[in-house]
């Protein structure tokens, strides 16, 4: 328990040696362990993609700069 308590990741789980109250706490912790990894998970993912959001609004904003020059110019020839 100490190693996992020092430690900065969650890769741990602790083993069951025992059939009684301590083993249900480990499976509790072991659970509790394996939803924390299942966020940061899921976490990464969100980041991931709110990191590609910026780029995806810049393209779309340059796209319609250029849809509203090719228009300005074509009124203008009008």
């Amino acid at each position: 328990m100490k190693e996992i308590s020092s430690s900065n990741s969650i890769s741990n789980e602790i083993e069951k040696d025992s059939n009684d109250e301590v083993r249900e706490l480990v499976d509790s912790f072991n659970s509790y362990i394996r939803k924390l990894k299942q966020v940061i998970a899921l976490d990464a993912i969100v980041i991931e993609e709110t990191a590609a959001a910026p780029v995806e609004v810049k393209s779309i904003v340059k796209s319609n700069i250029q849809k509203v020059q090719q228009m300005s110019s074509l009124a203008n020839d009008l």
